[in-house]
């Protein structure tokens, strides 16, 4: 076998070799990130559905209250309700967004390792080509033919089989790795079409709860306009308020840790204003007295409400028709805060909380004309001025 046969036989073998190597380590893109990543969009994408699912039946309910007359009340407490899956919606709709910026990274990423696959791959096989052309290389059967012995002639056809092999097997690759590039620009594709559709349904939501505080504040003022509904609807805030603080009372005190965890209590929000104090008053429109067990802060729409004290989280709901969305704060030694009218809460029960940390935002949920923070310091879960407690500077 002359020199020059050799040296083309080489080049070529060695030219298989470094592809084989090159596709073998480049392949391995990022399976489970990919994985991840696709689990959370489809995860995000089924709690949208619930929701969906969810807001549809309380808007047949919402139809049903308004064909039989039924109470502002049980209206307003099914506009609350569709408020919070709204709210709820929205929350999930960014985190859906936020998935797809990690999918559409990893996406691209693939992409491009597979971009640089199909461009190392092709040099691979030309730099082989080029070395038979550069090398002037003679005829498969002129190789063969040559051979000096009958086992140098099989020992050739068997290095000619496996270069051909060898070829097809490059080319089936290149193709295989150009159809993944393909996929992987699909994918990117349609995950930035997914988000572009999602922050469009962004929007719409944003606009949908920005209509529907203003129906539930709405709704709540108009009682004005009629001494007997606003008379009725006062009656079922109160009943619903002193029902939910027999409730609390009786989980307060077999929930409750004996230690107090110590230190001043904080004030609950940034705002200050306090529109109505803690004690008896009279109502403007019904003339009728109550107990206003805690104090109102006035605050605009989604400010944040913070711990007054470090503690477990004991409650964390809802109220119908009373406090709406609300959550109740065990200090140890008997001591609670309760935190009311939240358009959104922040923290979930049995949550270990500490002083200052934010657990829900200012709503008007419940029985309220307005967005404020109500706020009460229960000892041994009967309420008592919070004034007595803290300073409000």
């Amino acid at each position: 076998m002359s020199q020059k046969t050799v040296r083309i036989i080489s080049a070529i073998i060695a030219g298989v070799i470094a592809f084989t190597l090159v596709f073998a380590l480049v392949a391995e893109i990022a399976i489970y990130g990919k994985a991840s990543a696709a689990q959370t969009v489809s995860s995000l994408n089924k709690q949208l559905t619930n929701l969906q699912n969810e807001k549809a039946k309380i808007q047949k309910e919402l139809k049903a209250i308004e064909a039989k007359k039924q109470s502002t009340m049980t209206k307003k407490a099914a506009l609350d309700q569709q408020i919070d899956v709204t709210e709820r919606e929205i929350d999930t709709i960014n985190s859906l967004i936020k998935a797809l910026d990690v999918q559409i990274a990893e996406a691209a990423a693939e992409l491009a390792a597979a971009e640089a696959e199909e461009r190392e791959q092709t040099e691979a096989f030309l730099t082989r080509v080029r070395v038979m052309e550069e090398e002037g290389t003679p005829s498969m059967i002129g190789i063969i033919l040559s051979a000096d012995s009958f086992s140098d002639m099989i020992t050739r056809t068997e290095l000619i089989g496996s270069i051909v092999e060898g070829d097809k097997k490059l080319l089936a690759q290149i193709a295989e790795t150009r159809s993944k590039i393909a996929e992987k620009k699909a994918v990117l594709d349609n995950s930035r079409a997914e988000q572009a559709n999602a922050k469009r349904t962004l929007v719409d939501r944003q606009n949908s709860l920005e209509s529907q505080y203003k129906e539930a504040n709405t709704l709540i003022k108009s009682l004005n306009a009629s001494a007997a509904e606003y008379e009725k609807a006062f009656d079922e805030a109160e009943r619903a308020m002193a029902s939910t603080r027999a409730s609390l009372q009786k989980l307060l005190s077999t929930s409750t840790s004996s230690k107090y965890v110590g230190g001043e209590f904080r004030w609950p929000t940034k705002a200050t204003r306090i529109t109505s104090y803690y004690g008896t008053r009279k109502d403007p429109i019904t003339k009728k007295s109550s107990m206003h067990t805690g104090i109102d802060i006035g605050s605009g729409m989604g400010t944040e409400i913070y711990a007054a004290n470090s503690g477990t989280v004991v409650v964390a709901g809802w109220s119908s028709k009373g406090y709406g969305n609300y959550v109740v704060i065990d200090h140890g030694g008997g001591k609670s805060t309760l935190y009311a009218h939240m358009s959104k809460i922040k923290t979930k029960k049995g949550a270990k909380v500490t002083k200052g940390d934010v657990i829900g935002l200012v709503g008007s949920t419940g029985y309220s004309t307005g967005p404020h923070l109500h706020f009460e310091i229960l000892i041994n879960g009967k309420h008592t001025d919070p004034m007595k407690y803290f300073n409000k500077a």
